[in-house]
């Protein structure tokens, strides 16, 4: 299944990893800029306007970071969504 190419699931096979991600040049927890935060606060914003809770469309804001960065830590995971669509951690 993975093939290091750096590609995502469901393209051309293989895996996102961090240091050569399809999605951008860092993870977007590190400072580096990350293509897929458009997607993620996309997400975010479309569940809300669906009428779903902050709190579903916060779950769905982090599968579609983590279908980008499946290896990431849950925690930065969590604080990078967090930090995207809140502007900051949300506690």
């Amino acid at each position: 299944m993975a093939s290091g190419n750096g590609k995502h699931p469901g393209g051309n096979g293989g895996s996102c990893e961090q240091a050569s991600c399809d999605c951008g040049q860092g993870d977007g927890a590190d400072g580096q800029p990350c293509a897929c935060r458009a997607a993620v606060t996309r997400a975010y914003a479309g569940m809300l306007e669906g009428g779903a809770p902050a709190s579903v469309a916060l779950e769905a804001a982090l599968r579609v970071y983590r279908y980008h960065h499946p290896h990431q830590a849950d925690d930065v995971a969590q604080t990078t969504v967090e930090t995207w669509v809140f502007r900051g951690p949300h506690h």
